[in-house]
C-alpha cells in the first residue's frame, strides 16, 4: 500500500511539474484558421492544366506563403482547384495578390554576388555559388568543376571554370532583398539563390530580364556519362536570339558577371556561366553536381516557366475566428457535461471507489 502511495505521489509530481514547465515556457498551441481568423482563397486554372503543372503551382504558392511568415498554412489541390487557407494574416490584400499572381520564368544577367542580408556587418563575407553545375548544349564535351555553372554551344569542347570565390564588401550584406511585389522584369533587383542544404545562402544583384519563359520551348532531365544528371533546354528562335545577346555581352567577363540567373518567382534557381559568346542551335544543357531529383525539379520549373498557369480566383473570403471560438466553447461545455455525468454515475455505482477513479481521471486531465 505504501509503495502505491509513493507511485501516486511521483505521478502527481511529474504531472504538476510538466504543467508548471509548460506554463513558464509560455508554450501556446498554434491556432488554425477557424480559431485565429484569416483568409481562404480558392484558385483554378483559367485554361487546361495538367496535374504536374498544378503540383508545381502548389509548391510555388507554398514558397510565397512561407515568405509571409504565416504559421500553419493549409495549401492543397483538390481536382483542378487549389485551396489556400492562411490563418492570422495581417495584410490580407497583399496575401491575396501574392497567392494569385502568375509565376514568370526570367533570365537575368548577374551583376554581383552578395551575402545574406544583415542590417549591419563589419566582416567580409565570402559567397559561394548556389550549386556547382555546368551548362552545355547537347553534344558538347565538358568537364565539370565545383563553382559557377557553364553555358556552352553545341559541339564546343570546353572546360568549366575552376571554383571561384567572390569576396563581397561588408556593405553588400546591408543591401536589402527586393520585395516580391517590386520584382518586375524591367527592374534591377537583388534576389536570393535557391537554398541548398549544407551550403551557405547567397544572393545576387541582377539586371533587367533579357529573356522570359515564353522563349523556352521545352526542358527535360537526362543522364549522360560525361556530366551526369542535367537538364536539356530548347529555345525558340526569338529566345535563342535573346540568349545569344546575353552570351555575347557576358562571355569572358570575370565571375560572377559572366553568369546568367534563371529566376522563378523571386528566387534564383540556377546561375550558369557562359563558356561561349554564341549559340548556333537552340539546344542548351544545364549539368553538374545535380542529383536525379534536383535535375527533375529544375526541368519542371523550366517547363512551368515556358507554360505558365493563369490562375483565376474562384472565391476569397475572410474567415472570422468567432465561429471557431463558438465551436470551442460548445466543445468545452459538452466535455464538462459529459465528465460530470460520468462522475455522478461512478459515485452512484462505485461509492467511495468512484471518487478514487474520478481523482485519477482529474490527474490525467492535468
Amino acid at each position: 500500500m505504501r509503495r502505491q502511495a509513493w507511485y501516486l505521489i511521483a505521478t502527481l509530481v511529474l504531472v504538476l511539474g510538466t504543467f508548471v514547465a509548460t506554463v513558464l515556457a509560455q508554450n501556446t498551441p498554434v491556432l488554425g484558421l477557424d480559431l485565429q481568423g484569416g483568409i481562404s482563397v480558392v484558385l483554378a486554372p483559367a485554361g487546361k492544366a495538367t496535374k504536374e503543372t498544378l503540383d508545381v503551382a502548389v509548391n510555388i504558392i507554398r514558397n510565397r506563403v512561407d515568405s509571409l511568415g504565416v504559421a500553419e498554412p493549409q495549401i492543397s489541390r483538390t481536382g483542378n482547384t487549389i485551396v489556400v487557407d492562411l490563418p492570422g494574416v495581417k495584410d490580407r490584400a497583399k496575401a491575396q495578390r501574392l497567392v494569385g499572381r502568375t509565376a514568370e520564368l526570367r533570365f537575368r544577367p548577374v551583376l554581383a554576388q552578395l551575402p545574406p542580408f544583415h542590417a549591419a556587418t563589419s566582416a567580409t563575407t565570402t559567397a559561394p555559388t548556389v550549386a556547382p553545375s555546368t551548362t552545355t548544349a547537347p553534344g558538347a564535351t565538358s568537364t565539370t568543376a565545383t563553382g559557377p555553372t557553364t553555358t556552352t554551344a553545341k559541339g564546343a569542347n570546353t572546360t568549366a571554370a575552376p571554383a571561384t570565390t567572390t569576396t563581397t564588401a561588408p556593405s553588400g550584406s546591408e543591401v536589402p532583398t527586393t520585395p516580391i511585389e517590386q520584382d518586375t522584369a524591367s527592374a534591377q533587383v537583388v534576389l536570393p539563390g535557391r537554398h541548398v542544404s549544407g551550403q551557405p545562402d547567397v544572393r545576387y544583384a541582377l539586371g533587367p530580364a533579357q529573356l522570359t519563359g515564353k522563349g523556352v520551348s521545352s526542358a527535360s532531365s537526362s543522364y549522360n556519362t560525361t556530366d551526369g544528371w542535367g537538364v536539356d533546354l530548347k529555345l525558340s528562335s526569338s529566345g535563342l536570339a535573346a540568349f545569344n545577346a546575353m552570351a555575347a555581352a557576358q562571355y569572358g567577363k570575370q565571375p560572377p558577371t559572366n553568369q546568367v540567373a534563371i529566376e522563378l518567382d523571386g528566387v534564383v534557381q540556377s546561375a550558369p556561366q557562359f563558356n561561349t559568346s554564341h549559340f548556333d542551335n537552340n539546344g542548351v544543357r544545364i549539368s553538374g553536381s545535380f542529383s536525379q531529383g534536383q535535375a527533375s525539379d529544375l526541368a519542371r520549373l523550366l517547363r512551368f516557366g515556358a507554360l505558365p498557369v493563369q490562375l483565376k480566383q474562384l472565391t476569397s473570403e475572410n474567415v472570422s475566428p468567432t465561429l471557431g471560438k463558438d465551436q470551442l466553447r460548445s466543445g468545452i461545455a459538452a466535455g464538462i457535461i459529459g465528465l460530470a455525468l460520468v462522475a455522478i454515475y461512478m459515485i452512484f455505482y462505485y461509492r467511495l471507489l468512484g471518487l478514487v477513479v474520478w481523482g485519477g481521471i482529474a490527474v490525467s486531465g492535468l
